[in-house]
């Protein structure tokens, strides 16, 4: 049987809705059968967290799909930002842009207007400018990791 993508969407919808985790990334690879769900959370997720939420929907979808592997993440420090949750988790951070129109670089996320689906960067080079730039112009933003 194959795996509906809304079954499982509105099955974590009603798990995550008793949580201040939020949904990042549902991934369903037919020919394994397998489940990939990415989450996350305003604080840092932890493995805990994952674990839980892989508890709480395997019963759920197990009536549905007996055989069936759901792996349940969270996105990765390197993974690009999907969904509106992520870029407000890391205002006041490094972030690396790529523009729709193949300009890269480096910035703080300043603010995130969700009205507009605009964000505020600073960049930094001899002066320090602020710049708005609409989200659907943005082709990858990502956390900058640093170990400094």
């Amino acid at each position: 049987m194959k795996i509906d993508k809304s079954i499982v969407e509105n099955s974590l919808s009603e798990l995550l809705s008793l949580t201040d985790i939020f949904l990042v990334e549902i991934k369903i690879i037919d020919n394994s059968k397998k489940i990939i769900i990415k989450i996350d959370k305003m604080t840092n997720i932890s493995l805990v967290d994952c674990a839980e939420v892989h508890r709480g929907l395997y019963p759920k979808l197990e009536a549905q799909y007996p055989d069936f592997e759901l792996e349940v993440s969270s996105p990765g420090l390197d993974a690009p930002f999907k969904v509106m949750q992520q870029y407000l988790k890391n205002v006041g951070r490094q972030v690396e842009i790529t523009t729709d129109q193949e300009m890269h670089f480096v910035a703080i996320l300043k603010e995130v207007k969700t009205d507009t689906n605009e964000i505020v960067v600073e960049k930094k080079s001899k002066i320090i400018q602020e710049e708005t730039i609409s989200i659907s112009a943005i082709k990858k933003i990502k956390t900058v990791i640093s170990f400094k």
